[in-house]
């Protein structure tokens, strides 16, 4: 999952997947690293963004969605967002 978005007129959250894979054919190394994005995903959620950072600097290299998530976790880990902020991008 890369994420949640909310569409303008409507309350319900869509979620973002990026396909890795067909099912059951996964290589080691899409486990790993799936495995390890949503570990770094969970702490984003929880507002562990130095966690996050941490998490994302691992396979950002070779993940392009964990280099975009490591430039925002870097930034909120400087600058914490504000405690209504959650983890959903709006689509005006």
């Amino acid at each position: 999952m890369l994420g949640a978005i909310r569409v303008k007129g409507r309350n319900q959250l869509v979620k973002v997947f990026e396909p890795l894979a067909t099912a059951g054919e996964e290589s080691g190394e899409q486990k790993t690293r799936a495995a390890a994005y949503a570990a770094a995903l969970a702490c984003w959620r929880a507002r562990d963004f130095t966690g996050a950072a941490q998490g994302f600097a691992a396979i950002a290299e070779s993940d392009p969605p964990s280099a975009l998530f490591l430039k925002y976790a870097t930034e909120f880990a400087k600058r914490p967002p504000g405690p209504d902020w959650e983890p959903v991008t709006t689509l005006e």
